[in-house]
């Protein structure tokens, strides 16, 4: 069975490993957190073994910038680690993750932790836990996420035409 590693990466980073190993790492704040991650995903693939690595990227769309920042920079180190020791990875979109667990794509904190009781039959200790625990589940079963196509419209082609 493949050693899968699910991360919820932010200051609280939740994690959850195929072994049963589960919880939140706090990673603290500024520059440090991205070394404590770094050390954190060495030390799982030191006593784990990881084989592969599956995280939430909610790198975008957030209405503070630095925020949006801060989570572009944890998975910067993710990838990091993952190009390092050669760990393959995907990355999963926050409403995608909700809408596996729940059936909603905006499904709220407390919804993913009742979901994981319910449906997983485990109380996670937090929302960042909860987030990881569907994320594992998600990646043993090797789910994609569909790839959303863009509507061709008249306006849409005339826009790309100006472009040339």
């Amino acid at each position: 069975m493949k050693r899968i590693l699910a991360l919820d990466p932010a200051q609280a980073c939740g994690f959850a490993h195929t072994n049963g190993a589960r919880g939140t790492w706090l990673l603290g704040t500024g520059d440090k957190r991205l070394v404590a991650l770094r050390n954190q995903l060495l030390k799982a693939d030191d006593e784990w073994g990881v084989g592969f690595i599956a995280y939430e990227d909610a790198g975008f769309g957030s209405l503070r910038a630095r925020d949006q920042s801060y989570a572009n920079e944890l998975i910067g180190i993710i990838k990091h680690v993952c190009a390092e020791l050669r760990i393959e990875n995907i990355a999963y979109k926050p409403s995608s993750i909700k809408k596996f667990a729940t059936q909603n794509g905006f499904a709220k904190k407390a919804q993913m932790m009742r979901a994981c009781e319910t449906i997983l039959k485990i109380k996670p200790r937090d929302d960042n836990e909860a987030d990881a625990l569907w994320i594992l589940a998600m990646a043993k079963i090797g789910y994609v996420p569909p790839v959303a196509k863009k509507k061709v419209t008249l306006r849409s082609v005339t826009k790309a035409k100006r472009l040339f």
